[in-house]
């Protein structure tokens, strides 16, 4: 890559601060890895007194393998790590902590979803990944627990899953990430030699992404790059958007104050977005009033202004962009150079079901639960297996009392439930006796019916919709989406068995063990793809996405209350909201795609606020 004048200034940075303001695909990790092969080659730093730091091992990885491969230095020591694996490094050797003491992301999601297993909470898997985070983001700061109001779930049951989640550390001796950030600040402010040795061994530190700073990796970093302070650091504070995990944005606005002789770079020649897109991106992200200014410009070839479509409801908005996929694939951008990105795991799951259904080949780098394994679909196909034959007691127990039929498990005693053993059991029970016959009527009816009938039956007849509404309230309309986009998966079928043939060749990994298929179709369309697998369409999530690119992106559901958030209140909160879309926007090069219906099952539906903002300048 050839470095343009303002990335050559930052690269040949001499000694002390510097902070380098990068724009979008301005070419931030180009910077990073000439700087690393500079300070080697020109000022002659040993290696290993360089560390570079990131905020995930994947990017660790990635920027330790183009150094290499750009400085053709297989073996040189540098030093390339997450914040967590550099903090263990020095508790390792001064503390004597071991790895098996460090608790990891999957333990502790593990964790959670034990202690929510009891809980009256409808959503439990949908609110794992942000519980998670809200626990990580209240140790990192600090916060008062008693004031601190919680997003994913009630305060009160967030006290409780956070009391014992920290009992459940102590118990184990174990700790979490956020235990090894206290403990190695506390370790560097209590031991100035241990403090002077870590000093020593590192004195150059690079830092990438440093707009997800928080608080006390702040403080750690200000210790150990001192007193030299040859802190060389890299972000774009418009793309800091993880406050919920305990981000701080506001601490690059401090950094010039915290070192005011630090250099300024600025970065704003965006290689990757087209001029109308980079266009549209920088009048939103201009209504954001805590920021750095910037004058950002395209270096990239013209391309499509943004795409923006009103539709009728999410039926006709999935199709459009299906038909829109096909479409682009058939121009010559191969599915892998095109992204869908949502807000949560739950809507890329009605995404990807409406994709296997069409038959577009898509993957995921995110975990996602199997739409076909929600509570609501595990019902909806407990009824269709019933109707259909199965006379499972498992499957009876299920939706006995959904809705509510006031029916006895004793009267299913037997593992291949006998209707008439059952109305025999219930006989001097009438109201229950009826309720058993009318619920053997209605799964005779439904098992005669093609899938997209039978479920609309069973939806309607059995009141099962009803009960849902009744039963969730407010939470009902999203296990109402799940019921909709099943509807729609079952239309493509003739019966019931090619549909239940579908969904285990294209569910889930539980779904796969236990059909024992392996072929290429399966690879392509279930979750958890390696993505040298396949052509494959990406799904992620919106925060999922940062620091990728695609050909095209499609951002569906932009309205208000998904985007922004309806749970972001605050000025602050709003401004994450932007940069949130912000950065979803800009990972499209040439098509973006965005998407807003008139209706969903909540009711009526606006688009969001920040539409608008992309066709104005902010005042």
């Amino acid at each position: 890559m050839q470095l343009d004048p303002k990335q050559q200034a930052a690269v040949l940075h001499a000694k002390g601060p510097a902070m380098v303001v990068a724009g979008p695909g301005s070419g931030k990790t180009a910077v990073l890895t000439y700087r690393i092969d500079y300070l080697i080659k020109q000022l002659h730093i040993p290696p290993e007194k360089i560390m570079v730091i990131t905020f995930t091992r994947a990017a660790a990885e990635e920027m330790k393998s183009r150094f290499q491969a750009f400085s053709q230095e297989a073996d040189a020591p540098v030093f390339f790590a997450t914040f967590h694996a550099a903090f263990y490094r020095i508790l390792r050797r001064e503390e004597g902590l071991s790895a098996d003491s460090v608790l990891s992301g999957e333990e502790k999601l593990s964790w959670l979803r034990e202690m929510l297993k009891e809980e009256e909470e409808p959503r439990k898997e949908e609110i794992l990944p942000e519980l998670a985070a809200e626990l990580s983001a209240v140790k990192a700061s600090g916060k008062d627990l008693s004031q601190y109001q919680a997003s994913s779930c009630s305060a009160e049951l967030f006290r409780r899953i956070f009391a014992e989640y920290e009992e459940r550390l102590w118990i184990s001796g174990r700790v979490d990430f956020e235990d090894m950030l206290v403990r190695t600040l506390a370790l560097l402010r209590a031991k100035p030699a241990v403090l002077g040795v870590w000093q020593e061994r590192y004195p150059y530190i690079l830092v990438d992404e440093f707009q997800d700073i928080n608080g006390l990796q702040y403080e750690i970093l200000k210790l150990l790059a001192a007193p030299e302070n040859n802190l060389f650091v890299v972000g774009d504070d418009d793309q800091s958007i993880y406050r919920f995990r305990g981000a701080a944005p506001d601490i690059m606005g401090r950094f010039p104050k915290d070192y005011p002789d630090a250099a300024r770079y600025e970065l704003f020649a965006c290689r990757r977005c087209s001029p109308q897109i980079l266009s549209a991106c920088a009048n939103l992200i201009a209504h954001n009033k805590t920021r750095f200014s910037k004058q950002l410009y395209s270096a990239a070839r013209r391309g499509e202004p943004p795409e923006v479509l009103m539709f009728p409801d999410r039926r006709a908005e999935y199709a459009s962009l299906c038909s829109r996929i096909r479409d682009l694939q058939g121009e010559g951008i191969p599915y892998r150079e095109m992204a869908v990105l949502c807000r949560t795991n739950f809507d890329l799951a009605g995404i990807r079901s409406v994709l296997r259904r069409e038959r577009v080949p898509c993957r995921s780098r995110e975990s996602m639960q199997d739409i076909h394994t929600r509570p609501e679909a595990r019902d909806l196909l407990a009824y269709l297996e019933l109707a259909n034959g199965n006379r499972s007691r498992r499957l009876f127990l299920r939706i006995a009392n959904r809705p509510l039929r006031y029916l006895p498990r004793s009267a299913f005693a037997e593992e291949t439930a006998d209707p008439g053993k059952i109305l025999e059991a219930l006989r001097g029970h009438p109201r229950q006796r009826d309720a058993a016959e009318e619920l053997f009527y209605r799964l005779a009816v439904a098992g005669r019916m093609k899938p997209y009938a039978a479920v609309s039956y069973i939806r309607n007849e059995t009141g099962y919709d009803a009960w849902l509404r009744s039963e969730q309230g407010s939470q009902a309309a999203a296990g109402l989406e799940t019921l909709d986009i099943l509807q729609e998966e079952s239309a493509a079928f003739g019966s019931y068995a090619e549909w239940k043939a579908f969904i285990e060749e294209t569910g889930s990994g539980e779904g796969r063990q236990r059909t024992g298929k392996s072929d290429k179709f399966t690879q392509t369309y279930a979750a958890g793809l390696p993505e040298e697998a396949e052509d494959a369409v990406e799904l992620l999530t919106m925060h999922g996405a940062k620091g990728l690119e695609y050909e095209a992106v499609f951002l569906p559901d932009v309205i208000e209350g998904n985007i922004p958030h309806r749970k972001s209140l605050t000025a602050d909160a709003m401004e994450e909201e932007r940069r949130l879309i912000y950065v979803a926007m800009t990972r499209a090069r040439q098509q973006l795609w965005i998407g807003w219906i008139r209706r969903d099952r909540a009711g009526k539906c606006t688009p969001s606020r920040f539409l608008k903002e992309l066709y104005e300048k902010a005042p």
